[in-house]
């Protein structure tokens, strides 16, 4: 009895006493290299290329070549992001290696189908006359060859609604090859041997290229081809294997400066790419795609090593275009077409027209498609949206169903 007695004196004393102070933890670093860390000037970087891009595909004449410039820019980004997620670990694993492309295309396909659905939808209403080429288009851009059936189909009259995918395919291809060429060499030694080997065979995609646009009787072969396209996103991969950001306390002042200098100095030098050329693709595809490529490599840089380009690339609507940039980069294309082309959008109602209608259509996408079902990066005071609702899974299956039909539907009969 006094035992028991004892035993709750004990536990009440214990209760009456203050907590005890928890002992201090030390902060951990941020897991930068994993890609964990947001950096908004890459958003930035992003939005300047997208913004090129639905620009630069009216041939406005301001920035004649922007529309090829922001592409090598996405390249770039792709391949650096591409690297940093799967190397995060430093052991590359085929379960890690699985999580990856199945967070990729979960990232990737709702969105994507969601646009293949309107596509069809618009085809099958207004658009017969194109039917019977959609459904091939459809079909290659789901197996991620929308670039090489490209190159095949070169006796179209009219252009595919789906002709912008092409880059797409060319991404997915490449980062498939970087993830098994990572699952395999997997030692320090091995990845300096692939940041060589990634330098030169980016060298090698531009003078393919340069060649080919030269000699080839078929243009697109040229600028459709993984391999001669390839020099961008390789460049983005040695980046990524080369680079460590900061983890903390960042740079010295002095070299700060040095690196921002240098970092705008190159911002300036892809714009003025953009505007350059009077339209004219030689100088692109005869090394200037390559310039373009190192020009975006040291952005990125500098961006990453924190250099303070955040201030400028990170401004709040640049973020804004940059978390939508893939959204905008699927339906800049469809709608551009729909509304008669790129001679047609040059005037000036119709292109208030078409960057309305192109982001509206992006940020639905974004809010009620890439969010929800996409497991999209939101960024902090961005706006979000909830768990997928009804009206969500209601769009993704009208969309699915659109696109079946645009598939299984043949051309018109005469």
């Amino acid at each position: 009895m006094r035992a028991r007695t004892d035993t709750r004196t004990e536990i009440r004393r214990r209760r009456a006493a203050p907590d005890p102070v928890p002992a201090r933890r030390t902060p951990t670093k941020p897991n930068v290299s994993a890609g964990g860390d947001y950096r908004p000037g890459l958003s930035g970087l992003r939005a300047v290329a997208v913004v090129a891009v639905v620009v630069g595909a009216t041939g406005h004449g301001a920035i004649p070549a922007g529309a090829a410039v922001g592409l090598e820019i996405f390249f770039v980004l792709s391949g650096y992001l591409t690297v940093r997620l799967l190397v995060a670990h430093e052991q590359v694993s085929l379960a890690h290696v699985a999580r990856f492309v199945g967070r990729r295309a979960r990232r990737v396909l709702p969105a994507l189908l969601t646009m293949l659905g309107g596509v069809s939808l618009l085809v099958l209403t207004a658009r017969p006359d194109v039917l019977e080429r959609l459904g091939p288009d459809i079909r290659a851009t789901l197996v991620g060859a929308g670039n090489w059936h490209l190159v095949r189909y070169t006796s179209a009259s009219a252009p595919s609604f789906l002709e912008h995918l092409w880059a797409l395919a060319v991404g997915a291809q490449l980062t498939l090859v970087v993830a098994v060429v990572l699952l395999v060499v997997r030692s320090r030694r091995g990845r300096a041997v692939l940041r060589l080997a990634g330098l030169v065979l980016a060298v090698g995609s531009a003078v393919a290229l340069a060649m080919l646009s030269m000699t080839a009787a078929v243009p697109e072969r040229a600028l459709y081809g993984t391999d001669t396209r390839a020099a961008g996103m390789l460049l983005g991969v040695v980046l990524g294997l080369s680079l460590r950001p900061p983890l903390e306390g960042g740079l010295p002042p002095p070299r700060a400066r040095r690196l921002q200098v240098l970092g705008l100095v190159a911002f300036v030098g892809l714009l003025a790419a953009m505007t350059f050329g009077g339209g004219a693709l030689v100088w692109l595809t005869r090394g200037g795609l390559l310039v373009v490529d190192v020009l975006a490599v040291i952005v990125i840089a500098v961006i990453v090593r924190g250099a303070r380009l955040d201030g400028m690339l990170g401004a709040v609507g640049l973020r804004w275009i940059g978390v939508r940039s893939y959204a905008l980069y699927l339906w800049h294309w469809p709608v551009l077409l729909a509304l008669g082309g790129p001679a047609t959008v040059r005037q000036p109602v119709v292109t208030a027209v078409y960057v309305v209608a192109v982001v509206v259509l992006a940020d639905l996408t974004y809010r009620f498609v890439e969010i929800p079902l996409g497991g999209a990066r939101h960024v902090p005071s961005n706006g979000t949206i909830g768990a997928p609702a009804i009206a969500v899974r209601t769009t993704a299956i009208a969309c699915g169903s659109a696109s079946a039909a645009a598939l299984l539907t043949g051309p018109p009969q005469a």
